[in-house]
């Protein structure tokens, strides 16, 4: 049964109706609340009006349930910073396997979500750089800055 799942959170998930998606949206917002859409396979979801005094009971206990995510609807997770380093480095190795030039500017233009400097983008280029070097790839870089593989 496809249902949501509202994480407060790690400790406090509930699990509700999917037509609550619409009345969930603002609390979420609020209180920095996850959403997911999930398959559920053990437990019953609650009804809105289940739902409202279990959020506010803070000694609630959630239930053993079941499920598997399906999607994310709402989430407000922070991106770790080594996530953020896997992210531009491997989009870096395939810019420059896929025979395409980078740059630090085209760097801080697509990843201007990270909000990273000038020299974390530089820095996160170099490795990628050192890293493909050494597997045996040669890297050049021209006048405007664009790295290359020849």
């Amino acid at each position: 049964m496809k249902c949501l799942l509202l994480e407060i959170s790690k400790k406090r998930k509930f699990f509700t109706q999917e037509r609550n998606f619409n009345q969930l949206i603002e609390f979420c917002k609020k209180f920095k609340a996850n959403v997911f859409l999930v398959k559920l396979s053990k437990g019953k979801p609650a009804e809105l009006e289940e739902l409202i005094p279990a959020v506010c009971d803070s000694y609630y206990k959630t239930p053993d349930f079941e499920y598997s995510i399906i999607a994310p609807k709402i989430t407000f997770k922070k991106i770790k910073n080594a996530d953020k380093k896997n992210t531009i480095e491997s989009y870096i190795s395939k810019q420059l396997l896929f025979r395409k030039t980078v740059s630090i500017k085209k760097l801080q233009a697509k990843f201007k979500k990270f909000n990273l400097s000038y020299a974390s983008f530089n820095n996160y280029l170099k490795k990628t750089v050192a890293s493909l070097e050494q597997q045996g790839y040669t890297i050049r870089k021209n006048k405007e800055g664009n790295y290359y593989i020849q």
